[in-house]
């Protein structure tokens, strides 16, 4: 029985290591862009110009990305902006303040 033995160069093991290692950065490149940001509701209510309990409610209602780590709840940054972005304000949301009419005596 003939044994064969494969014997590879080191300089293409190098090659063949470095591609991978190249692979591998290029998938990594790819999940830190993807990476979303996530604000504390302090910072989402300073970066937005809203009130703390307002981000609060927004991330408790589910009506923006938000999860929690401990006891912090972190909202999603895009999410919030999504948000503020599908708002609109028609003139049947206002309320009507019909001015009281007074006697003068």
């Amino acid at each position: 029985m003939i044994i064969k033995k494969f014997v590879i160069p080191v300089k293409e093991i190098t090659n063949i290591y470095n591609e991978k290692e190249k692979i591998i950065m290029n998938e990594n490149v790819k999940t830190i862009e993807n990476i979303p940001v996530m604000l504390g509701i302090k910072e989402t209510a300073k970066n937005f110009g809203i009130a703390e309990h307002h981000a609060r409610q927004l991330a408790l209602q589910g009506l923006v990305k938000a999860t929690r780590a401990g006891k912090k709840i972190l909202i999603n940054q895009q999410s919030v902006a999504d948000y503020f972005n599908s708002c609109t304000l028609s003139t049947t949301d206002i309320a009507v303040v019909k001015p009281i009419p007074f006697i003068i005596r």
